[in-house]
């Protein structure tokens, strides 16, 4: 499958990008990090307001957004990037389910290695939901390692 990866002006395509993660997301996707920008409820319930609040993210200047497209420029694929320091953190990277197996996602971490390479970046983090077992099988087969386990314990509003 011929694919194009790609940073996004942010203002073009950012209202396709965020309606891609809206159709494609998991409750198992959802980790601390959902919850405290206010994208997820809890850990089984993602926000009513999500749209907005990765629209806003979106707008934020040190986000940074990949896209993979298929020939006829749609999004099948998405990763949203920062850059802290010499670290860069990939905050969520999604690919069209249906598209799984046809090596997408290993083209778009080659692609955010690459840039992270270009930008002489010391490491890559990232988080991942507790039950999303197929999404760290894939990031330990590109060389990842757990370095952290995280708790909460919700509180009484």
């Amino acid at each position: 499958m011929e694919v194009f990866i790609r940073h996004q002006d942010k203002n073009k395509r950012k209202e396709e990008a965020v309606n891609f993660f809206i159709e494609h997301k998991t409750n198992s996707y959802i980790s601390h990090s959902e919850i405290m920008s206010g994208r997820a409820k809890s850990t089984t319930e993602w926000s009513e307001n999500f749209a907005d609040i990765l629209s806003a993210e979106l707008d934020e200047d040190d986000c940074n957004l990949i896209t993979i497209e298929d020939i006829h420029n749609k999004i099948i694929g998405i990763a949203i990037l920062r850059i802290y320091r010499k670290y860069l953190i990939i905050e969520d990277m999604i690919v069209d389910g249906s598209l799984r197996g046809m090596s997408l996602g290993k083209k778009l971490m080659d692609f955010i290695h690459n840039f992270a390479a270009e930008q002489k970046i010391k490491a890559l983090f990232l988080e991942s939901g507790i039950n999303n077992d197929k999404a760290h099988s894939f990031f330990e087969k590109n060389g990842f390692e757990k370095v952290s386990v995280t708790y909460i314990k919700t509180l009484s509003e």
